[in-house]
C-alpha cells in the first residue's frame, strides 16, 4: 500500500513543493524586473477612463488585456473593437510591454514539459497555441500564450462553469480522478463570456501547471492501484468500506488541489482566514513553545530512548544534524512551508507585498517545529535503515514518522473536514495538530481491536494505555504548565488553578474533532464555572475585537473612554488589515 499508493503521492508532493518554489521565484523575478510588489498591488486600484469602452479600467486590467492580445483565441475572447484595442494599447508604456513579453516567454518555457507529459499520458501530441504578433508604438512584439479564465463575478455562466469544474474533481468517482489540464486542451472558437482580467488568472494557471506536471501520472497510477479488485478487498478487510471511501475521496482531493475560481464570498473568507492566522499565530510564544509537546507523539511512535537519543544528537551538533537531514529528505528541507495548513496556504500566494513580515512572523513557530521534527527524523531514519537496509526506504520511513507524529499542511495529509471551500477551512482553522491527534487515537483503537480479536488482550490494554499517556496525559499537562507560566494575571488561588487544570485535561482530546472541540470547550468551561464565550471559529474573536474599536470610539465621543485604550484598538484594527501579528500591538501598548 505504501509503495504503490502513498509513496507515489508523497514523492509527487515533494516534487511539487520544489517546482512550486522555483515557479514562485521565477515569476517574481520576471515581473520584478519591471515593478516591485507594492507597485503591482497598486495596479488594482489605479483607474483610467477609456472613452471607446465608456468605462474605466484599472492598470491591472489594461495589462491583462495586453497579455490576452498575444494569440488569436484570447484576442477574440476580449470582444474589443479596433478602436478599443488602440485605446488600451495607448495606456501602456514600453516597460509595460516589455513585462508582457517577458511573461509570454516565461509561460512558453513550460511547454516542453507539458508536451512531454501529454504525450506520455495520452499518446497524443498536443497543439501549441500560435503566437500573434502585436503592433505597439514601441515596435512589434511576438505574442504568446496566456491562460484563458472567465470572470465568475461578471457572468453567471462562467460561475456555473467553474463550479462544475471544481465539483467534478471533488465529487466525481475516484475512477475519474485526474488532475485538471485545461491548459493543453484546444479552446472553443468563440465563447461569449467576459475574461477574468486579474493577476490571479496567471497565478492560478502556474499553480495548475505545477500540480499537473508533478501529480498527473502519480494520480493515474495510484487510482489504478486503488481500484484493483484484490487491493480494494484487502483495504476493506483492514479498515472497512468507509476507510476505502476515504482513500477515494483523498485521491480526488489531491487531484483537485490547484488554482480554483472562487466567488466574492470565498475571497472575503480567505482574506479573513489569512489575516486571522497572522494575527493569532504570528510571533505567538505560547503556540511556538507548544510545538515541543510533539516529542510525546514521537515517544509513542518510536519509543522514549530513541527519542532522547535523537534529542541529544541534535543538541550536540545542530547545524551538522540539520545538514544531514536536508541532504537526504526533500520533505524535511521544505517542512518550514508545509507543517501547518493555514501557513502553507499563505506561503503559496505569489504576489504578496508582506511576505517578509509573514515569514518573520511564523519563523518562531517554524523553528520550534524543527526543534522537534529534526531529532525525530534522525532517529526514525536510523530505525528505518536498520529495519529495511535501504537508504530510500529509510528516508520514506522517517518522512512517514514525521507525518504521523508532527503532521503536515499538505492536502494529502489533511482530514476530509479540512478540505474544500473557504467556509470549511474557516471552521477547521488551526486543526493540523488536532488531525494528528485524531489519527493517533484512531490508529491505537484499530491496533487494540486487532490485538483483542486475536486474543492478545493484555497487549490491547497496553496499546490504549500507551496512546492515552503519550497523546493525552503528558501533552495535556505540558500545555497546562506552559499556559500557567505565561499567564499575566497574579491569581494563585488553588481552587482556580485546579479548575484550569481540570479544563485543560478534560478538553485536550476534544481537539481531535472539529466543531466538537469548540462546543466541548465551551461546555467544559461552563461546567467548571469559568467565564467563556462560544465560538465556532477563531475568526469570530477577530471580528469581535474589531467591533470593540467602534465601542471605544463611541465612549471617547461621549467623554467616558480612555484615549490609550482607543489607540490600542485602532492599532490592533490597522495591524489586522495590514497583516501585522497581534503580539506586536501587545508589545507596543503593554
Amino acid at each position: 500500500m505504501h509503495k504503490y499508493f502513498w509513496n507515489l503521492l508523497n514523492n509527487a508532493f515533494n516534487d511539487e513543493i520544489e517546482l512550486e518554489q522555483r515557479v514562485i521565484k521565477g515569476i517574481k523575478n520576471v515581473v520584478g524586473q519591471f515593478y516591485n510588489e507594492q507597485e503591482m498591488a497598486k495596479m488594482s486600484h489605479t483607474l483610467v477612463y477609456l472613452p471607446a469602452l465608456e468605462q474605466s479600467l484599472t492598470k491591472e486590467e489594461i495589462i491583462l488585456c495586453a497579455l490576452n492580445m498575444g494569440n488569436a483565441g484570447n484576442l477574440d475572447r476580449l470582444h474589443l473593437s479596433d478602436e478599443q484595442i488602440a485605446q488600451i494599447k495607448a495606456q501602456l508604456t514600453k516597460k509595460d510591454w516589455d513585462m508582457v513579453r517577458a511573461i509570454w516567454v516565461y509561460l512558453d518555457s513550460f511547454w516542453p514539459a507539458i508536451k512531454k507529459l501529454e504525450e506520455e499520458v495520452t499518446g497524443i501530441e498536443p497543439e501549441q497555441v500560435e503566437p500573434l504578433p502585436v503592433e505597439t508604438p514601441f515596435g512589434t512584439y511576438r505574442g504568446g500564450y496566456f491562460p484563458i479564465k472567465y470572470d465568475p463575478g461578471k457572468s453567471g455562466e462562467a460561475f456555473r462553469h467553474d463550479e462544475q469544474l471544481n465539483a467534478l474533481y471533488k465529487e466525481s468517482p475516484a475512477a475519474y480522478a485526474a488532475t485538471r489540464h485545461g491548459h493543453t486542451k484546444q479552446r472553443a472558437r468563440s465563447v461569449e463570456r467576459p475574461l477574468n482580467l486579474r493577476w490571479n488568472t496567471l497565478t492560478a494557471h502556474l499553480v495548475n501547471v505545477t500540480h499537473d506536471l508533478t501529480h498527473r501520472k502519480a494520480i493515474i497510477d495510484a487510482n489504478r492501484f486503488l481500484k484493483h479488485k484484490e487491493v480494494r478487498q484487502a483495504i476493506e478487510n483492514a479498515i472497512g468500506v468507509k476507510g476505502y471511501r476515504t482513500l477515494e475521496k483523498s485521491l480526488i482531493s489531491i487531484a483537485s488541489d490547484q488554482g480554483e475560481s472562487i466567488n466574492f464570498g470565498d475571497k472575503a473568507f480567505r482574506w479573513l482566514r489569512s489575516r486571522t492566522t497572522l494575527r493569532l499565530m504570528g510571533m505567538n510564544l505560547r503556540v511556538a513553545l507548544l510545538q515541543v509537546s510533539g516529542f510525546f507523539h514521537t515517544m509513542d511512535e518510536i519509543g522514549v530512548i530513541p527519542t532522547m537519543r535523537g534529542m541529544m544528537t541534535a543538541m550536540s551538533n545542530p547545524q551538522g544534524t540539520w545538514d544531514f537531514v536536508k541532504e537526504r529528505s526533500v520533505f524535511m528541507r521544505d517542512r518550514a512551508l508545509t507543517f501547518d495548513r493555514d501557513i502553507y496556504d499563505m506561503s503559496r500566494r505569489m504576489f504578496k507585498n508582506n511576505k517578509g513580515l509573514q515569514n518573520f512572523a511564523f519563523s518562531m513557530i517554524g523553528f520550534m517545529d524543527m526543534v522537534v521534527s529534526v531529532p525525530t527524523w534522525v532517529e526514525a531514519y536510523k530505525i528505518g535503515l536498520s529495519k529495511f537496509q535501504d537508504e530510500t526506504q529509510a528516508v520514506e520511513y522517517a518522512d512517514g514518522v514525521i507525518r504521523r507524529t508532527q503532521g503536515t499542511g499538505a492536502i494529502k495529509d489533511l482530514a476530509f473536514a479540512q478540505r474544500g471551500n473557504e467556509m470549511k477551512r474557516i471552521i477547521t482553522m488551526f486543526y493540523s495538530f488536532g488531525n494528528v491527534l485524531y489519527n493517533r487515537f484512531w490508529l491505537a483503537k484499530k491496533t487494540a481491536e486487532r490485538q483483542w480479536t486475536v486474543g492478545e488482550r493484555q497487549q490491547a490494554v497496553q496499546t490504549i494505555a500507551r496512546a492515552t499517556f503519550y497523546n493525552w496525559i503528558l501533552p495535556g499537562m505540558f500545555e497546562f504548565i506552559l499556559r500557567e507560566a505565561l499567564r499575566n494575571e497574579d491569581n494563585d488561588d488553588l481552587d482556580e488553578i485546579l479548575k484550569r487544570f481540570g479544563i485543560s485535561m478534560v478538553s485536550w482530546p476534544l481537539q481531535a474533532v472539529p466543531i466538537i472541540r469548540d462546543i466541548g470547550q465551551y461546555l467544559i468551561n461552563k461546567a467548571f464555572g469559568m467565564y467563556t464565550t462560544f465560538r465556532i471559529s477563531p475568526i469570530e474573536s477577530t471580528v469581535e475585537s474589531m467591533g470593540k474599536v467602534v465601542d471605544k470610539a463611541r465612549k471617547i465621543i461621549q467623554g467616558d473612554g480612555e484615549w490609550l485604550d482607543f489607540a490600542e484598538g485602532i492599532g490592533e484594527a490597522a495591524g489586522f488589515y495590514k497583516g501585522v501579528p497581534q503580539q506586536v500591538n501587545t508589545w507596543v501598548f503593554n
